[in-house]
């Protein structure tokens, strides 16, 4: 009986937060290596994490997402950015050059961000805490509003 209540909750979870497989990648992805001295440096490398949708104080779980920063200079970025297959949305790449890096400050801390084009409409950006080991991933539109979806990133494993 008890063996068969643990097979029932195991279906169940599974069911609201199945496992799912890492977003593909091009084949061609080749990270090159940074420049020594550059801020952005620590960028570089494969990324991954799941897309969260923030609502008020509640807090859903999206799809999964990588990002492969390929190249990295003082001012620019090269990443290949792809999502998983999440309700309606297919798992798809798409690999963006020239993404614009800055350092800024939010409430006395030091950031780098760097911000890609998707579309007309969107953009994604990429920012992370000076010596910290985590990308904060958001989208922002075209009026500059953040959307309700981000994604906390670590390093690939």
């Amino acid at each position: 009986m008890f063996f068969v209540l643990l097979v029932v909750l195991s279906v169940l979870v599974t069911g609201i937060y199945p496992a799912m497989a890492k977003p593909p990648l091009p084949e061609d992805v080749v990270i090159v290596p940074p420049e020594t001295g550059i801020a952005a440096a620590r960028f570089s490398g494969f990324w991954e994490g799941r897309w969260i949708r923030n609502y008020a104080t509640k807090q859903y779980p999206e799809g999964e997402i990588r990002v492969a920063v390929e190249r990295v200079t003082e001012k620019e970025m090269d990443i290949v950015y792809s999502r998983g297959a999440w309700e309606q949305i297919k798992e798809n790449y798409q690999r963006i050059k020239g993404g614009t890096v800055e350092r800024i400050e939010i409430s006395g801390k030091t950031y780098i961000l760097a911000t890609f084009k998707l579309n007309k409409e969107m953009k994604l950006t990429l920012r992370m805490e000076n010596g910290a080991s985590t990308i904060y991933a958001e989208f922002i539109n075209e009026k500059n509003q953040k959307s309700s979806v981000f994604a906390i990133l670590s390093r690939e494993k």
